[in-house]
């Protein structure tokens, strides 16, 4: 993958439309200062996702669009576009091509698209994301990015290594998942609260459902009569149905009867008409079979004229070739004996021929045993040759080695008289270095005791440092407590708002009509507010004042009643369930109140409460005899206390929630929580608020605090600096001082090394000098032998020679005789060629001849072959003429007879058409009683229907499925008034909310969907706490890996740039890799291992380049932006920075924006950029051939 082009208008100082095509290798990038060069890198930058119109040198993003200049006007949006080539499938995407474009409009509008398809910025980033690319990534390096790679904190510095090392994907996915883990969490708690206030709502609900009970229980025996009543009516109705059904049932019988006739009738009709269609078909195949025969004589006749004709020239085909075959038979006679006579005279050539080859193989295998003894000869005569030139060779070397050794044995005398005299003078050294040793031992003595004295010093300092540091981290870990405790507070806050919002804790068609109301959808005049929020609890008494008003709570407050009957037609239309409403008149009425005269009583329960005036008279009346006790005890004894006329009209209820009437104490349960109770929600949303304001002034308080902790820690900080300068210089004193030590302790050792060497050379020389007198006798004695060894060889070789004259002569004398018999041969072999491939040529035709006899005699079988089958075929077609005459006279007969029998059955057809007519026009007579009963029996379905349905609407019975068991009722009328009682007394139960059973049914299916909600919700947290869990280990492995190899190969590419020296890249908490910050130490050559803090500018610019370089080792990106990094380096520095660019471009492409002459001249290719208008940008191209010649087109 690589950059292929860059298309940039309106962007900056490009104002019209500039394209660059990219190479792949080098390509500089290069002009004068503020002519645009940056603006490309710019433009890459931005079309990749920049979001910082700082980093892109702007204080708003509307500056990256031009601005105008003296000769053009301003643009009204910039486009950028990015070509990349992603053959290797590098992107995640299947193009082999990706083109990135943004837009920007002066109106704020903005655009991301690939491949002109738009996309989010998003989308962008996961296309790009652990690929090098990216807007922070480690492709795109500028100068002043060096410095922010340096000079960043280690925490910061780590996202170029995270980059890298390809776990971005990694961290983005596990900060999604903690997204995701603290929304789970929070609806876990929401979920927990919802479900508290269901529980609560179902204990509430209950008693209204046992009322609803009692008003179904009168219900259904009204409805058991009603039904009755109506199965007997249905029933009768339904028996005068059957009667008229039954004569209707008859008369269709009838007319049945006739439609069996019609259709008998209808059938024979219809035959005849199939066997009209018959015969038509018949006399049109006769027809059909007429014509035919008359074709296919006259073909026949034809065909046999022919036949003839190919006969007579058959005859006379055979003829002609009996008489060529007659010429070829004479012509094979003349050519066999001419083959006999060349047979024999082949015989005699051969006989004369063997004799010659015999003579011949008996001379050359004389000659080949001669040759052989000869080659013997001079083998021996080579071998000795080279036995004497070793032997003299031998004698040369001995000659040389005892001259050698005799000088060697003078060298060595001289070299013991040499290394003796070293001795003594190695000897005076060494005592001089045990003088010097000793005086700078105690000089570092006195060094040490000194830096251990600072040590203590600063330990003193840093222990206090440490106790400052710890109450900083208790104050801070304070104000995030209070920071964690008011968020806290904020989420509540907004949980009981987003409660009041969407009206939680209200049931169905109450919620949702409420719902409806708050958001606008619906409006009514006057007032219409749910009770529940019409009152606040005092602190502590929520339990009481809820259990007080539990049959309320649902209910909606009102201030007519014709704003309840259109919100009741409005839940109805709308489907949304049920809900109860409650009139307040706003006027204060006098009470018939009934308190207990006991001190048990501690009052009223509508004195706990806060309500508004407007709403005060509405409470009083419906709390008029509830009263607040201490406990259940209490209550029981109250009521026992009273007259018992008086104990069915009062209701007390405890300080816990316990309800206590005349018959009936409803509680039990404990520890609520009243977080979520649809009462004193808005009271409580303002006790939040207030305890958010206290943990603010708190937090306020702690900074105070945190502020003079931090300025006691900057004074012991700068104390423990200053110590540890002077600890610094101390410890550079006592290592140079332990540095003199060391060396002279090494200058020491050193000298007694040589030392002991010298007087080993001596031993040693000694030794060699008595070798070299014993190896001299040795090579005399050697040098005689070889004397007496070349006098033998010597007479060998001459005897040798004399026997290879002799031979040579004998051997050619022998060639002669063998060429001279080989030419008689030459001769013999040709002539006996000749006279074989004449007898080859006359046999070859002879062969031809056979060959053309076979092709006659067969052509003649042939024509003998098809004579007859021309005549055969000439006797069948005359038989097949006579049997088609025959065939066509009865087809002719058999015509006429089927026309005749045609004109008869059409006129039998048309009588049966005619009675068809008068058959049909009885039938609809029957048709019209039918109808007229079908009528009658209309009516009384439409009774029935009308009483089904009414039974079905009200109760909600099928009258079909029970009329026919339905018992017969005497008196109707008596039944009917016991419908009409139950009718009215149904009506005297009043008002009843029925929709309490359907709520209490509804809450338990709510309460069981939230617990499986909760379930869920448990088992999806641990699920994303494993995730996040599997993430981190990834991660974690990534990015060692990758950490490993960038630090060794940052440590080689230091040392190339620099010559030498060492360099470090360290985790600064190993036991935290995945948030540890990266410390770089860098040590140039000659100076000391220190942080690059300290080190120059152009120091810190190949350090950096050292490290760009690491990483681009580790994971090679497909192409490289470099904006001026180059600018801090010296000519020799970016020697090496070129060499190692220029080995990396055979895998990378790099953009390199640069002014040195050394860099443009390792790239392939040269952009130059000029400002020939002022403010507007233009590109010219530089491309470079092998041999340097540039060529200047403009872009």
């Amino acid at each position: 993958m690589y950059f292929k082009r860059l298309e940039m208008f309106g962007f900056k100082s490009f104002a019209e439309k500039t394209k660059i095509d990219f190479e792949r290798g080098i390509t500089a990038v290069v002009g004068p200062n503020g002519c645009g060069k940056s603006n490309i890198a710019d433009g890459v930058k931005w079309v990749l996702g920049e979001q910082s119109a700082k980093s892109l040198r702007g204080s708003s993003m509307e500056d990256v669009i031009f601005n105008g200049s003296e000769y053009k006007e301003p643009l009204g949006y910039a486009e950028v576009s990015l070509t990349l080539s992603n053959e290797g499938k590098l992107l995640p995407i299947e193009y082999d091509e990706v083109t990135i474009s943004r837009r920007l409009y002066r109106s704020g509008e903005s655009e991301y698209l690939i491949n002109k398809n738009p996309v989010r910025l998003r989308d962008v980033n996961e296309l790009l994301m652990g690929s090098g690319m990216g807007t922070s990534a480690y492709s795109m390096i500028e100068q002043g990015k060096i410095d922010q790679i340096l000079s960043a904190n280690p925490e910061d510095r780590r996202i170029v290594f995270e980059e890298a090392s390809g776990i971005t994907k990694y961290k983005s996915k596990k900060k999604e998942a903690i997204r995701r883990l603290e929304n789970t969490e929070q609806n876990l708690l929401r979920v927990d609260d919802i479900i508290k206030e269901v529980e609560r709502q179902i204990r509430s609900i209950e008693r209204q459902a046992k009322k609803a009970q009692r008003y179904n229980e009168l219900f259904n025996k009204l409805k058991d009569l009603d039904t009755k009543l109506a199965a007997f009516r249905y029933r009768e109705m339904n028996n005068n149905r059957e009667t008229l059904q039954k004569e209707k049932s008859e008369i269709k019988n009838k007319e049945e009867s006739f439609h069996v006739k019609m259709a008998e009738f209808n059938k024979e009709l219809n035959e005849l008409n199939a066997r009209e269609e018959e015969l038509d078909s018949k006399i049109y195949r006769y027809r059909s079979e007429h014509d035919e025969t008359n074709i296919t004589l006259q073909r026949n006749q034809d065909k046999t004229l022919l036949n003839r004709e190919r006969l007579q020239e058959l005859y006379k085909y055979e003829s002609d070739q009996k008489r060529e075959l007659d010429s070829l038979n004479a012509r094979m006679g003349v050519i066999t004996k001419t083959v006999d006579d060349m047979t024999g005279r082949l015989t005699v050539i051969s006989e004369n021929t063997q004799s010659k080859e015999g003579i011949l193989l008996a001379k050359e295998e004389e000659l080949a045993d001669l040759k052989e003894t000869i080659v013997e000869n001079e083998e021996s005569l080579r071998v000795n040759k080279f036995k004497v030139v070793d032997i003299l060779a031998v004698q040369s070397r001995l000659r040389n080695e005892i001259t050698k050794i005799t000088s060697d044995m003078q060298n060595v005398s001289a070299r013991i008289r040499r290394l003796n005299t070293e001795k003594e003078n190695v000897s005076k050294e060494l005592a001089g270095l045990d003088s010097n040793l000793s005086e700078a031992r105690l000089s570092v003595n006195t060094t040490i005791s000194k830096v251990e004295s600072l040590d203590k010093e600063r330990i003193a300092f840093q222990n206090s440092l440490k106790k400052e540091k710890e109450e900083f981290g208790s104050l801070e870990e304070g104000i995030n407590e209070s920071k964690n405790h008011i968020l806290s507070l904020h989420s509540k806050s907004n949980f009981l708002k987003d409660l009041v919002k969407r009206h939680e804790g209200f049931t169905g068609g109450t919620q949702a009509f409420l719902n409806r109301l708050s958001s606008g959808e619906l409006r009514l005049e006057g007032g219409c507010e749910p009770l529940a929020e019409l009152l606040e609890p005092k602190r502590g008494y929520e339990a009481p004042c809820e259990a007080a008003l539990m049959e309320y709570l649902q209910m909606i407050v009102i201030d007519s009643w014709n704003t309840a009957f259109i919100a009741l037609d409005y839940l109805k239309k709308n489907n949304l369930g049920k809900a109860s409403f409650i009139r307040n008149n706003g006027v204060d009425s006098v009470f018939e109140v009934t308190k207990p005269d006991s001190k048990l009583v501690l009052g009223n329960i509508l004195d706990y409460m806060k309500v508004d005036s407007r709403y005060r008279s509405l409470f009083a009346r419906l709390l008029k005899n509830t009263f607040l006790v201490g406990t259940v005890e209490d209550g029981v004894s109250v009521l026992e206390s009273m007259p018992e006329g008086m104990r069915k009209k009062i209701k007390l209820v405890t300080r816990k929630g316990d309800i206590i009437t005349e018959d009936v104490i409803t509680g039990g349960s404990g520890g609520e929580d009243f977080t979520t109770s649809v009462i004193g929600r808005r009271g409580r949303i303002k006790e939040t608020e207030e305890e958010i304001a206290e943990s603010e002034k708190n937090i306020l308080t702690l900074k105070k605090e945190l502020q003079r902790c931090k300025d006691l820690i900057e004074e012991d900080q700068a104390r423990i600096k200053r110590v540890e300068e002077v600890l610094h210089a101390e410890e550079i004193k006592m290592a140079q001082k332990k540095s003199q030590e060391a060396n002279l302790e090494k200058m020491q050792k050193k000298v007694k090394e040589e030392f002991d060497l010298v007087d080993l050379e001596i031993e040693e020389s000694m030794f060699k000098q008595n070798e070299l007198k014993d190896r001299e006798s040795e090579q005399k004695s050697r040098l005689e032998e070889a004397g007496r060894e070349e006098s033998g060889l010597q007479n060998t070789i001459i005897n040798s020679q004399n026997f290879i004259e002799n031979g040579t002569k004998k051997k050619e004398e022998l060639l002669i005789a063998i060429t001279q018999i080989q030419t008689e041969l030459t001769s013999l072999k040709r002539e006996e060629d000749e006279f074989y491939k004449r007898a080859e040529q006359q046999k070859t035709y002879y062969e031809e001849q056979v060959r053309i006899l076979d092709v006659k005699r067969e052509a003649i079988e042939t024509a003998s072959r098809r004579q007859k089958e021309l005549k055969d075929e000439i006797e069948k077609l005359k038989s097949d003429t006579e049997n088609l005459k025959e065939r066509k006279e009865i087809v002719d007969k058999e015509l006429d007879m089927l026309k005749k029998e045609a004109a008869e059955l059409k006129r039998v057809i048309d009588k049966k058409r005619e009675e068809l007519d008068i058959r049909k026009g009885n039938l609809d007579v029957v048709k019209d009683r039918v109808h007229k009963l079908d009528m009658e029996e209309a009516q009384l379905s439409f009774q029935l229907e009308t009483l089904r349905n009414k039974i079905n609407q009200v109760y909600k019975i099928n009258l079909e499925e029970i009329a026919p068991n339905a018992e017969k009722i005497e008196d109707k009328d008596a039944v009917q008034g016991q419908v009409d009682e139950l009718s009215q007394a149904v009506e005297r139960i009043g008002p009843v909310n029925l929709v309490a059973i359907d709520e209490h049914k509804e809450l338990e299916e709510r309460l069981s969907f939230l617990k499986h909600q909760q379930e869920d919700l448990v088992s999806a947290k641990e699920s994303l706490h494993k995730a996040i869990k599997k993430i981190n280990q990834t991660t974690k492995a990534l990015f060692m890996e990758t950490f490993a190899s960038i630090q060794n190969e940052f440590k080689n590419y230091f040392r190339f740039l620099f010559g030498g020296g060492k360099a470090e890249i360290l985790l600064l908490d190993e036991n935290d890799v995945l948030e540890s910050g990266i410390e770089i130490i860098a040590r140039p050559p000659g100076k000391k291992l220190q942080t690059i803090s300290l080190l120059s500018g152009g120091e810190r610019a190949l350090t950096a380049i050292a490290l760009l370089f690491a990483i681009f080792k580790t994971k090679p990106s497909p192409f490289c932006f470099l904006d001026e990094i180059d600018a801090a380096l010296d000519e020799s520095n970016i020697g090496r920075f070129s060499k190692a660019l220029q080995e990396f471009a055979e895998k990378s492409q790099f953009i390199v924006i640069t002014h040195s002459k050394k860099t443009i001249e390792i790239s392939d290719v040269m952009y130059g950029i000029t400002m020939e208008q002022s403010g507007v940008s233009r590109v010219i191209s530089v491309k470079f051939a092998q041999k340097k010649e540039k060529e200047a087109v403009p872009a």
